[in-house]
């Protein structure tokens, strides 16, 4: 595989020199996939993560998201984390038989969304106020902590965490080892300066500094597969779309002469919409490319780049190549930009739901559940109310409002 290496770095040098449209990158996990990549496609600049640099993250994409994720990626040399759902929610309860946490009951996030993660998907099914790790209060409109999560780490050893609480725009939550010896409480507050995910470190009690404006994230992951008629959890390696980008897999056609326009209705934000099978393992082989697949993927600045993927190198450097082209910026005279004081009332609800803007807008809604199925697809207007009792749905909603070809997303619970 070393001759890829030589072949690629001469592309990429060659691409970035040549041509101002196409180029040739590299996008890297490293030897084992021992780091995570977080890339910009504008700029082209790649920033890395060693994967145990940090171990939970926390939602920012949004003030009223709480979403809470746990670190799945680790080194094909070592062995990752494992968070598991407590037998008790008393916080001084000690736990001395550890063989009840096993492989089975482990807690995984869904990468169907940035909003909830592996704390979040143990919420009762159907109950709109039951965000997992906690459980929201419409009387202080807080997020009160109700559950309490045992995590063990890379080193085999246990930790109990509990999210106590999300307030005034801030995650409060606290760490101790399973005896309640050195207990740590800390506090996370929402900010625009820390990116839409903030990194968290256990073992520092610090936040963990990444890029605030990246497009991709190549990492390893968990992700159900099936294993012949059984569905169970592998790990991957492959790249997820960022908080903001949406991007179409588009299989079956010529790379070279697929045009982007032929798919402008297709974009999702589905994060593993790019995901890990546009390469495959073959014993004879090695990892082979798909040669009929392109991905579009429309960046928070609007700009859409074709993405095809050339080569992977596996776990000898973690490297997968890549040809970008800048297609095209979506035209801000053609955009009608979202209002910030879009509002959704009431919340929650028993029928009938409002869009509310200043002026009357156009718009498309695509409702759907926590798990990410979609409920339904509406097209109507603000300030219009419109019936989410008619769809046989109850629980937490989100809402995917299109206008103009903005995109903002709310949460409703429907009782």
């Amino acid at each position: 595989m070393r001759r890829h290496f030589t072949f690629f770095s001469f592309l990429l040098a060659f691409a970035v020199t040549t041509y101002a449209q196409e180029q040739v990158h590299s996008i890297s996990t490293g030897p084992n996939y021992s780091k995570q990549s977080f890339f910009n496609l504008s700029t082209g600049e790649e920033f890395q993560l060693d994967n145990e640099a940090w171990d939970i993250a926390f939602s920012n994409v949004s003030s009223t998201d709480v979403g809470v994720f746990i670190n799945e990626s680790f080194s094909s040399a070592s062995t990752g984390l494992k968070l598991f759902l407590a037998p008790t929610i008393n916080w001084d309860d000690q736990y001395t038989d550890l063989s009840i946490f096993t492989d089975s009951l482990i807690l995984y996030n869904r990468e169907l969304n940035w909003t909830l993660g592996a704390f979040n998907h143990v919420a009762t099914p159907g109950n709109p106020f039951d965000f997992g790790w906690g459980t929201y209060n419409p009387q202080n409109h807080v997020v009160e902590g109700s559950r309490i999560f045992v995590l063990q780490g890379r080193d085999g050893n246990f930790k109990k965490i509990q999210i106590e609480n999300f307030k005034n725009g801030a995650y409060n939550f606290k760490y101790a080892n399973l005896d309640g010896s050195d207990e740590q409480t800390k506090t996370i507050t929402k900010s625009t300066d820390l990116g839409a995910i903030i990194f968290f470190s256990l073992n520092s009690g610090e936040i963990v500094p990444t890029p605030k404006n990246y497009d991709l994230m190549f990492l390893r992951y968990y992700t159900p597969l099936d294993a012949g008629g059984e569905i169970l959890e592998y790990v991957v390696t492959g790249v997820l779309t960022a908080p903001g980008v949406e991007s179409v897999n588009v299989k079956g056609i010529d790379p070279a002469t697929v045009n982007e326009q032929d798919y402008q209705d297709d974009y999702v934000s589905l994060p593993t919409n790019i995901g890990h099978e546009w390469k495959a393992f073959d014993f004879s082989l090695g990892w082979v490319i798909a040669k009929d697949q392109a991905f579009f993927v429309k960046t928070q600045d609007k700009d859409i780049y074709k993405i095809v993927f050339l080569d992977f190198e596996g776990t000898q450097t973690g490297t997968a190549y890549f040809e970008s082209t800048f297609v095209r910026k979506i035209s801000s005279s053609s955009d009608v930009a979202l209002p910030v004081d879009i509002s959704v009332f009431p919340n929650p609800t028993n029928n009938l739901i409002t869009i509310a803007t200043e002026e009357t807008e156009n718009i498309k809604v695509d409702m759907f559940t926590v798990n990410g199925q979609l409920i339904q697809s509406i097209e109507t207007q603000t300030n219009h109310p419109f019936d989410v009792s008619r769809y046989n749905y109850k629980g937490l909603m989100a809402l995917r409002i299109t206008m103009g070809g903005k995109v903002i997303v709310k949460h409703i619970a429907v009782n």
